[in-house]
């Protein structure tokens, strides 16, 4: 009976060492599992990081195409400008040339009448003679 007690109370050990060895274990586990979560959770809001980066980014794209489209409609602003003032100045030169028109016209037709009126003045004044 002796032997059987000691026995028994081998046994008692191992499994009160495995039941140790097992919380141990668990104990490890747990620990393991809570490193593993705040991994996950690290992944997680890295994954949130990179998906608000893609998305900062594409608005970026957006935003420089705004940009450049404001700038072209900037520097077509300052070409219609430049524009209106060379037409301005077309407009005064033809304006000009219009009268200067009108002017040599008008000497050309007082020559004409002029040169007619010697003409008849010369006709006269041979047949007087």
């Amino acid at each position: 009976m002796s032997d059987k007690l000691v026995e028994i109370k081998n046994t008692i050990k191992i499994k009160q060492t495995t039941i140790s060895e097992l919380k141990e274990c668990l104990c490890k586990k747990d620990s393991k599992n809570e490193h593993l979560k705040s991994k996950i959770v690290n992944f997680t809001t890295a994954q949130n990081l990179r998906t608000q980066v893609k998305e900062l980014q594409s608005e970026n794209e957006h935003l420089r195409s705004r940009v450049f489209d404001f700038t072209t409609v900037q520097n077509l602003q300052v070409q219609v400008e430049e524009l209106k003032s060379v037409n301005e100045s077309l407009n005064l030169s033809v304006e000009e040339l219009s009268k200067a028109r009108a002017l040599t016209e008008a000497t050309l037709r007082e020559r004409d009448e002029w040169i007619f009126d010697q003409c008849k003045k010369m006709r006269l004044l041979e047949e007087q003679s």
